[in-house]
């Protein structure tokens, strides 16, 4: 199977062959406040196992496509693509919120309380289609973050760790108390010590 990138352009009145102008999720031209898009929403048909990836329509948006127009899309090229033959299984995307909208449109929701991660083919009711987050991005946002922060912030634990790690103040927390910390449970008990030896010099009027 060959897959190539290609525009078709009908030369005698310059026409963008494919092209679907989708009126009803555009707003007005009087509304827009640049005539063009700065924006391009890809959508790739590509099979579980295979190394090939199609692109099925492209979509120009001016400034970030609001996620119910994202929802609407995605369920138009599903239906294409069933029309055509390709049965759609499931979506993936990255985790922005544009998408992360799109996805609770479709009533998708992480809620432990409410836990759902597919939505009926527009097609064939006997189908449910998938959706799957990209966790190279989750990762990606992570890695941004923890680069922006320097390091985590956990409360009261980022203190506890602060002073067990970095800048140890007890005179008695020496070298050779690090030691153990070559293995997780070293640390994690020299860790209960610490907080039981912190807190028990702390009056709580609170605790129960």
């Amino acid at each position: 199977m060959s897959v190539r990138k290609s525009v078709h352009i009908r030369e005698s009145d310059m026409a963008l062959l494919g092209k679907v102008d989708s009126v009803e999720l555009t707003r007005p031209s009087g509304e827009l406040t640049r005539p063009y898009g700065d924006h391009v929403l890809v959508f790739l048909f590509g099979p579980f196992f295979g190394e090939w990836s199609q692109t099925v329509g492209t979509s120009c948006a001016l400034g970030g496509a609001p996620g119910q127009i994202i929802a609407k899309l995605l369920l138009q090229y599903v239906a294409h693509l069933f029309n055509a033959g390709a049965l759609v299984d499931s979506v993936t995307c990255d985790n922005s919120a544009s998408n992360r909208s799109a996805l609770h449109s479709l009533g998708i929701s992480g809620d432990i309380s409410s836990l759902s991660n597919s939505f009926a083919h527009p097609c064939d009711p006997s189908r449910v289609v998938h959706t799957v987050i990209d966790p190279p991005d989750i990762f990606k946002c992570i890695r941004n973050k923890l680069l922006k922060v320097g390091k985590f912030l956990v409360d009261i634990l980022a203190a506890l760790f602060d002073d067990i790690l970095l800048e140890p103040a007890d005179d008695e927390v020496t070298v050779a108390t690090f030691q153990p910390f070559t293995t997780k449970q070293g640390f994690l008990e020299y860790l209960g010590i610490y907080v039981v030896k912190t807190f028990s010099t702390q009056t709580c009027t609170t605790c129960v």
